[in-house]
């Protein structure tokens, strides 16, 4: 299973980010975790400054993890 995450970032402020986290997943394959991805993107995508920068994850969390 898969989690999706984005981190935004400011190319003009070094160290200045953030993360969202997905709440809808966690997904069955990568795929769907790529297509959730997309989503939030599309979702937030007016919402940041020009000058950002935008990471995705699609992570396997850790065994154990509640």
């Amino acid at each position: 299973m898969f989690e999706a995450s984005l981190l935004i970032c400011s190319l003009l402020t070094a160290g200045e980010c953030f993360s969202l986290e997905d709440t809808r997943g966690p997904y069955e394959t990568q795929q769907l975790c790529k297509s959730r991805v997309n989503e939030m993107v599309h979702d937030v995508w007016e919402s940041i400054p020009d000058n950002s920068s935008i990471e995705y994850q699609c992570t396997l969390p850790e065994f154990g993890e509640i």
